[in-house]
């Protein structure tokens, strides 16, 4: 596809030393599209470094964890730094970015229907869920079926321990101020010490 891109393993890295060559300024300076890497790496001092970097941190615009169905179930005891990917992901990278995972072995869940009828009344609801997965499907699932006359950002929002301290304060004060947000899904991370005289509705899923 014409995409320059560099797979961080120990054999390339190893090449790219013999060859005279500074991977980590390479990296750092942006001269690769796509940069695949190993969750050991990024525990790893040079990855700091990179992640330090100003102009690596104003060009990178994602950040991708593939196999996302051993992150959780196989992190504890397969690989102990898969734990470790979503907090380089979060506090490593700029919070403006991207985040997501991909797997080909997730069974797609059921979809979440009879929620259409209470937020069709476009009363302010918090829908409360016990994890972000859960909370995330929903939000897709929602802005999927969101009329595309609205502004679906807007509307409705997440909110949970991972967003940005910047990104939840502001979904709280949208909820209180601004009439065009009507949904916030959130895992209890929301309940701790927060009072929203706005909301009308209190849904709780699963």
């Amino acid at each position: 596809f014409g995409i320059l891109a560099f797979a961080y393993t120990h054999e390339n890295v190893s090449t790219a030393r013999r060859e005279g060559r500074d991977i980590n300024k390479e990296i750092a300076d942006c001269c690769y599209r796509i940069i695949c890497v190993d969750p050991e790496h990024l525990r790893e001092p040079e990855w700091i470094r990179i992640s330090d970097s100003p102009k690596f941190c104003s060009n990178v615009v994602f950040g991708c964890a593939e196999e996302a169905h051993i992150i959780d179930e196989w992190g504890s005891t397969f690989r102990d730094m898969f734990r470790h990917i979503g907090a380089f992901f979060r506090g490593r990278l700029p919070s403006s970015i991207s985040v997501f995972a991909i797997t080909a072995t997730m069974i797609p869940g059921a979809p979440f229907q009879s929620l259409l009828p209470y937020l069709n009344q476009q009363r302010k609801t918090i829908i409360h869920v016990r994890t972000i997965e859960l909370g995330y499907r929903i939000f897709v699932y929602l802005f999927r079926n969101a009329p595309q006359t609205s502004n679906r950002h807007h509307r409705m929002r997440m909110y949970h321990s991972l967003a940005p301290d910047k990104y939840n304060q502001k979904t709280i004060e949208l909820l209180s101020t601004d009439p065009r947000c009507q949904i916030v899904i959130a895992t209890k991370a929301f309940s701790l010490g927060i009072h929203a005289e706005t909301l009308l509705d209190s849904i709780t899923v699963g």
